[in-house]
C-alpha cells in the first residue's frame, strides 16, 4: 500500500495497484484507492500500450474507488513494466 497527497494539497490516499494479464494478451492494471479528496494517478510503462495513461479520481470517506487500465504490449511475447505515479 501507497499513501500520497491529495491533488488539491488536502487530504491524503491509500492505494493498491495489481496487474493481470489474459491469455489473449490483454493486460489489466487495477488500482483500489481509499481517502478523501481528488487524486490523479499516471501510469508510466514500458512495452505496455494503454489508452488514458493519467487519471483522476475523486474521493469520499469509507468509499473504496477503483481505476482500471487495460493494455497490450507493444511487442507480443516480450516482457512489459507499469508503474503507477500518484
Amino acid at each position: 500500500m501507497r499513501t500520497s497527497a491529495a491533488a488539491d494539497g488536502g487530504a491524503t490516499v491509500a492505494f493498491t495497484a495489481a496487474a493481470t494479464g489474459a491469455p489473449e494478451g490483454e493486460v489489466t492494471i487495477r488500482l483500489t484507492a481509499t481517502g478523501t479528496g481528488a487524486h490523479d494517478f499516471a501510469l508510466r510503462t514500458e512495452n505496455l500500450v494503454v489508452e488514458r495513461p493519467s487519471r483522476r479520481i475523486t474521493l469520499q470517506a469509507n468509499r473504496p474507488a477503483t481505476i482500471e487500465w487495460k493494455g497490450r504490449p507493444a511487442t507480443a511475447g516480450a516482457d512489459w513494466i507499469a508503474v503507477v505515479i500518484p
